[in-house]
């Protein structure tokens, strides 16, 4: 099959084609444009209901009422109360700790901080997996030996093979008074 085309127009018809293809191109991008800034202004719009303007909430802050007597003592007495503990170490120096004497063979999944206020006293929670229970045992008198726990308690169905290795860690941190 012969081509009667000459070379003038062959070259006409591929740039046609190309100014074809940039148009294309071009339209696609701006449909784009227009579909993310429909989203963006839907996101605008959501955040400024969900947020009301600063000077509205200026106006709201100005009417609330102050903390009481009671209400400020109340929270002297908390923030005296954790002076006292922390006063030499932070959350993260026991972790660090803790951190220190585990075992490769030992998987930490969660520590957790709480404060008891009945008892009066901060502990961790730790809960993780260990391979083996030697490895466990030897993880618990690591921490035993640890001057900042005043107890470490492992219950004993954690030692036993039907826990598949899952264990969880009770420490007391020691109280500074």
């Amino acid at each position: 099959m012969a081509n009667l085309l000459t070379v003038e127009a062959k070259k006409k018809i591929i740039n046609d084609r190309r100014f074809r293809q940039i148009v294309v191109a071009l339209l696609f991008i701006e449909i784009l444009f227009l579909v993310a800034g429909a989203f963006n202004l839907v996101l605008w719009l959501s955040f400024k209901m969900q947020n009301p303007s600063s000077s509205q909430s200026l106006s709201v802050a100005k009417t609330v009422a102050p903390i009481s007597g009671e209400e400020r003592q109340q929270a002297e007495s908390k923030i005296f109360q954790l002076s006292n503990w922390w006063t030499t170490k932070s959350w993260v120096s026991f972790v660090e700790q803790v951190e220190k004497v585990q075992p490769p063979t030992i998987k930490i999944n969660q520590i957790t901080g709480l404060w008891s206020e009945k008892a009066k006293l901060f502990s961790l929670v730790i809960s993780g997996q260990s391979i083996n229970r030697q490895d466990l045992v030897k993880f618990v008198d690591s921490l035993r030996k640890e001057g900042s726990f005043s107890k470490v308690d492992l219950p004993i169905e954690y030692l036993l093979s039907s826990s598949q290795g899952r264990f969880t860690l009770n420490l007391e941190i020691k109280n500074n008074d």
